[in-house]
């Protein structure tokens, strides 16, 4: 864009008000970005700046532990931002908030291994279906072959006696 007297206009003169709020987004986006540097990588993992309003970050953070933390390390981090951007960070206060991200412990995660039951064949099987059909001739012949499975893969294929009281006829 071209001034009136000629020459082109700088981008804070183009953007007028909204130059500063550009500045102040990028500014904090850099502080967001720069966390770790700025409060330590073990700080960083438990806490995030969330908010800046009238010189004052607001971060939050896990629990008071981190809280009280980060209100030990305010002066260096106030410092610390300060020296590197334009805001006129004042004060920080620290809020215990929703958790955030978790990571994976340091082995990884650990995956539970299923139990896989024994084959449910052979002449064990055999045996008890005709034992559960002996005690209970009424039965149905693929319900007493499915608990003869089941008996099976529980290794309860003894003490079919039980069975009387279950499926008396």
């Amino acid at each position: 864009m071209k001034r009136k007297g000629g020459g082109l206009k700088s981008i804070n003169e183009e953007l007028g008000s909204y130059g500063s709020i550009f500045g102040l987004c990028a500014d904090l986006a850099s502080v967001e970005n720069n966390w770790p540097s700025i409060a330590g990588d073990a700080l960083a993992r438990r806490s995030a700046p969330r908010s800046y309003e009238d010189g004052v970050l607001v971060v939050t953070v896990q629990n008071k532990l981190v809280q009280q933390d980060i209100n030990f390390r305010k002066s260096a981090i106030i410092k610390e931002i300060n020296t590197n951007t334009v805001l006129a960070l004042r004060d920080i206060r620290a809020e215990v908030g929703l958790p955030l991200k978790k990571t994976a412990p340091r082995g990884g995660v650990k995956k539970r291994r299923r139990r896989v039951p024994p084959a449910a064949k052979g002449p064990e099987l055999e045996r008890a279906k005709s034992e559960i059909m002996e005690r209970h001739p009424a039965l149905d012949e693929e319900l007493a072959a499915a608990i003869a499975r089941c008996r099976a893969i529980t290794g309860k294929t003894s003490g079919v006696a039980r069975d009387s009281v279950l499926y008396s006829s």
